[in-house]
């Protein structure tokens, strides 16, 4: 399952799951996508941010926390 940010015409924002990112964009070419708030069929994939992960020099409060217990 892949999940999409979309938005309608009208700036509604709403998430959707699909199967694959093909199947969206089938879905979408057949008129079945479709804002739950107005029933605008004018949806797109609205702009996500990156995921960004932690900083490299950082230890999770786990290994942290094992690490005091072996000093």
């Amino acid at each position: 399952m892949i999940v999409f940010d979309l938005q309608c015409d009208h700036s509604h924002r709403f998430e959707g799951w699909f199967g694959s990112s093909s199947d969206y964009e089938e879905q979408q070419l057949r008129g079945l996508v479709t804002c739950p708030e107005c029933g605008s069929g004018e949806v797109s994939k609205a702009v996500m941010a990156p995921a960004v992960g932690a900083k490299g020099n950082t230890k999770s409060g786990t290994q942290n926390a094992a690490e005091s217990a072996g000093q």
